[in-house]
């Protein structure tokens, strides 16, 4: 009777012990998280709710594939901000898929924007005195850093009586330094038998660059020739990216 006892208090004990190791804590049911204030952006819990409310509004899904980046957090109505929005949010943009709106006037993109242009003109009265077989720079354009387009143009203004046999221009970040052909785009050259008492004009071509810094860009030349020469022209840059 004595021993019978004993394992049933031992059962019990152990029965004990295991509903303990398997007890946890109970599920949590109805809790509400505060939400913080609005202005408020700490790593506190919100609800789903005001979450929600934060951030739906701010991105709206228009029709034709637009998006239209929104200021009020009260309002997700698919609209262009007006004056007043643009100048609470700096900056926005819209665009059917494919498509980016240009300007419709004729003005210029403003420094640092796609599309910005800087440009350069030497005429001829300003014409750069030049030395047979020797590279000059005719002009130079600055750059700051970003994806640009260059071009340029090199014109040749030989004196009565002289002779060109040959023409090179290019546009480089390197001053009076003739560059490797093709140069990304950017290099002519004219070999003529004799070229006297007239102007020869030659575009470079274009090339891209992609600048780190802030970058001198120089229009170039080198000219093969009899006589008093000079050179002027143009270079541009188109801001693409």
């Amino acid at each position: 009777m004595r021993r019978f006892s004993l394992v049933l208090a031992l059962l019990a004990s152990c029965g004990q012990a295991q509903a303990q190791s398997l007890n946890v804590s109970p599920g949590i049911t109805n809790a509400i998280a505060p939400s913080p204030p609005a202005t408020d952006n700490s790593n506190r819990i919100a609800t789903t709710a005001f979450a929600k409310g934060v951030v739906s509004p701010l991105f709206v899904n228009c029709t034709n594939s637009q998006w239209v980046r929104q200021i009020s957090a009260a309002s997700s109505v698919c609209t262009q901000p007006t004056a007043s929005d643009i100048s609470g949010l700096g900056m926005y943009a819209t665009a059917s898929v494919g498509q980016l709106p240009g300007t419709t006037t004729n003005d210029n993109a403003s420094a640092g924007n796609i599309g910005e242009y800087i440009s350069s003109t030497v005429l001829v009265g300003a014409a750069v005195s030049l030395v047979s077989g020797t590279a000059k720079d005719i002009t130079s354009i600055s750059l700051s850093a970003g994806n640009w387009s260059v071009c340029g143009t090199v014109v040749s203004n030989i004196s009565a009586g002289g002779a060109i046999t040959a023409l090179i221009g290019w546009t480089s970040t390197t001053s009076a330094t003739q560059p490797t052909a093709p140069n990304n785009g950017s290099y002519t050259l004219e070999q003529v038998n004799v070229q006297t008492s007239g102007n020869l004009a030659r575009p470079t071509g274009c090339q891209n660059l992609k600048l780190a810094s802030t970058t001198s860009v120089f229009l170039s030349t080198l000219m093969n020739f009899t006589g008093t020469n000079a050179a002027y022209g143009f270079i541009s840059a188109t801001r693409v990216r």
